[in-house]
């Protein structure tokens, strides 16, 4: 369940660009590099079949056309698709884009990354209900969706039996067992990354840990700077072959905990990234030295 702890360093990594990129930036930077035959071609042009988009929706789908670029196996031909020229065409419209609706916002390139965390969620929410019909990747499995799927397994991480929990879905173990697979076969598959933000969003509405559902966690119940430390703690000592769980224990978190917890932290963080990333740098530095080499600090017990 890391799917939100990826979106939450992708914004940093995303910060970190903006900072060296946009700072003081007034003019889009064309590609030095590309070839002779682009050299007149107005990366800043709008894509195919982008011209009656929002200005949210360009904003988070190019943030899924990027993913979905990284991930293809062609990209020339997976970047046609989605109306663009080339690879040059995609990096110069999203700087240009970002940088203009900044500017006609009248925000910071922080706030704008936050938003662009917002915007993506919601155009993989809207994609998904587009794929809810047959053939597509969010079909029903044998009358199950991916919702109920995530509730299910979200039960059983809860602490309720397996056959008490797979009654919600009226499915018995055989059924049960080729719905999983299906599902984690499709989720492996998604290079969009749409079936891993439905499942986590349903997961974290229904499973309930030592802290409760994530409605249950706040500011005051779950303090930023704890969410630093564990994040921290789980990178240096899972370096060192430390169990994750076994790790989580020791700050008093379960799994679903640390799911709910990351959930509610994203979100919070999307909505005010200069507040909490500076936040972050400070924290991380305090608590990377707290468990520097993968050492375990003495009030961690393992």
């Amino acid at each position: 369940m890391g799917f939100f702890d990826k979106l939450f360093k992708k914004a940093s990594e995303e910060v970190n660009k903006v900072q060296d990129k946009f700072k003081d930036e007034k003019e889009v930077e064309v590609n030095n590099n590309a070839s002779d035959e682009d050299d007149d071609f107005d990366v800043t042009q709008t894509p195919k079949g982008w011209e009656n988009l929002s200005d949210d929706e360009i904003l988070g789908k190019l943030s899924l056309v990027a993913l979905g670029y990284s991930q293809s196996n062609d990209g020339e031909k997976y970047l046609k698709e989605q109306g663009f020229e080339s690879e040059d065409h995609l990096m110069g419209y999203r700087d240009y884009f970002q940088n203009m609706l900044a500017e006609k916002r009248g925000i910071s390139m922080y706030e704008l990354i936050g938003q662009t965390t917002q915007a993506t969620q919601q155009q993989m929410m809207n994609t998904a209900q587009t794929m809810k019909g047959t053939g597509g990747i969010m079909e029903p499995v044998e009358g199950v969706t991916c919702e109920e799927w995530a509730k299910v397994n979200a039960m059983i991480v809860s602490g309720i039996p397996l056959e008490d929990a797979i009654k919600e879905i009226g499915a018995d173990l055989a059924k049960w067992d080729r719905v999983k697979n299906e599902w984690q076969t499709r989720m492996s598959n998604d290079t969009s990354f749409t079936i891993s933000m439905v499942y986590a969003n349903a997961f974290n509405a229904s499973a309930t840990g030592n802290l409760g559902k994530t409605s249950d966690i706040s500011e005051e119940s779950f303090p930023f700077e704890k969410w630093i430390e564990v994040s921290v703690a789980q990178e240096k000592l899972n370096a060192i072959g430390k169990d994750p769980q076994e790790i989580l224990a020791s700050f008093g978190l379960t799994v679903v905990d640390w799911s709910n917890a990351s959930s509610f932290w994203s979100l919070k963080f999307s909505q005010n990234v200069e507040k909490y990333y500076k936040e972050d740098i400070r924290l991380r530095k305090i608590y990377e030295e707290k468990y520097k080499s993968g050492s375990v600090h003495d009030d961690i017990e393992f």
